[in-house]
């Protein structure tokens, strides 16, 4: 596990290692794409206090996950991740499966989100001895219900396709629309506890941070 300072800087190492790779002019779009929806606050994600819509979704399992259902059980942690192509979200991912365990002792469960198709998933989820939950969201509907939903820019989509980050393709079914990586701590009346949206994909909730919200969940 690791404190605030120690998770950041793991994120900030995978910057410093990963944008390096792309030129100057596309890095600088990317953080105004950033700045402007996070500007237009069509995609900052409910908030806490809120309810958290219910959802039924097709686990990569074969099984269907009932977020109300769940609930009677435990808390649940929701995940969002834009796909395994994203290497923040992989590293999220491995993490929030390292306190799995932790959060199962406390009758709760975390449960990974994306509108990818589920065989992308399959890999990932070999190597997960947690069997933790990831569902797809076909259509996109629960992203938007979460209000995590954007789309990315025309003038972007060419810089992407030159590094096979063909959404359309990856995204059948939702195209070059993406969610913007939130996670969301709900308690079992169904309100969310706990919460990070970030438009900046370099930003994620320090996994520390997900199990003490569990953890005060199951205290109350």
């Amino acid at each position: 596990m690791t404190d605030q300072a120690g998770w950041n800087e793991q994120l900030a190492a995978i910057t410093l290692d990963h944008e390096p790779m792309f030129p100057t002019a596309l890095m600088g779009r990317e953080e105004r794409m950033i700045q402007e929806i996070a500007a237009a606050g069509t995609a900052n994600g409910l908030n806490v206090g809120d309810r958290a819509p219910d959802l039924t979704l097709v686990n990569g399992a074969g099984g269907v996950f009932k977020l109300s259902g769940a609930l009677r059980r435990g808390p649940v942690v929701l995940n969002f991740y834009r796909g395994q192509w994203c290497v923040y979200c992989n590293f999220e991912l491995r993490h929030l499966l390292r306190i799995q365990p932790h959060v199962r002792e406390l009758s709760g469960e975390i449960v990974m989100l994306s509108t990818e198709p589920l065989e992308r998933a399959e890999e990932f989820a070999a190597e997960d001895p947690t069997h933790t939950p990831i569902l797809r969201d076909a259509d996109g509907t629960v992203v938007k219900a979460y209000k995590l939903n954007y789309t990315v820019p025309d003038d972007l989509r060419s810089w992407w396709l030159q590094y096979d980050q063909d959404l359309p393709e990856l995204n059948p079914t939702t195209g070059w629309d993406l969610p913007v990586p939130g996670t969301f701590v709900v308690d079992r009346g169904g309100v969310i506890r706990a919460r990070h949206a970030d438009m900046d994909w370099r930003k994620r909730m320090d996994p520390a941070d997900v199990l003490a919200a569990v953890r005060e969940i199951a205290r109350a």
